[in-house]
């Protein structure tokens, strides 16, 4: 089931998807399962209002594997390495994030980035 944009997660789409506020100073801490990703398909989606011109949003790290969203210089990144390889994707060209607006974020990965 891909229950992206739809407010909910799960097997089956009916499990309420997380949701949280935090100022400048705080942050969410995660801790996912140790197992490597088997999965074909991943994704993440969340909702950004900022007013911040750079800044951490995302972090995701394993013995092999990072995943970083960025904010810089105005424009969210994500920066993305396997091993020993890395890689900085601008998520979209000429898009401001920091203009105090709420704007949707959805990050899919399928078979390899």
């Amino acid at each position: 089931c891909n229950c992206q944009g739809t407010g909910y997660s799960g097997d089956r789409c009916t499990k309420a998807a997380t949701v949280a506020k935090f100022q400048a100073s705080e942050y969410i801490k995660y801790t996912a399962q140790d197992d490597p990703i088997i999965s074909k398909f991943d994704s993440l989606s969340f909702r950004i209002k900022t007013s911040r011109t750079d800044g951490l949003v995302f972090y995701y790290k394993t013995d092999n594997f990072f995943m970083a969203v960025e904010v810089v210089e105005n424009e969210l990144s994500l920066n993305v390495g396997f091993g020993t390889s890395q890689q900085l994707i601008s998520l979209e060209d000429n898009f401001f994030i920091c203009d105090n607006e709420w704007h949707t974020v959805h990050i899919g990965r399928y078979e390899s980035f």
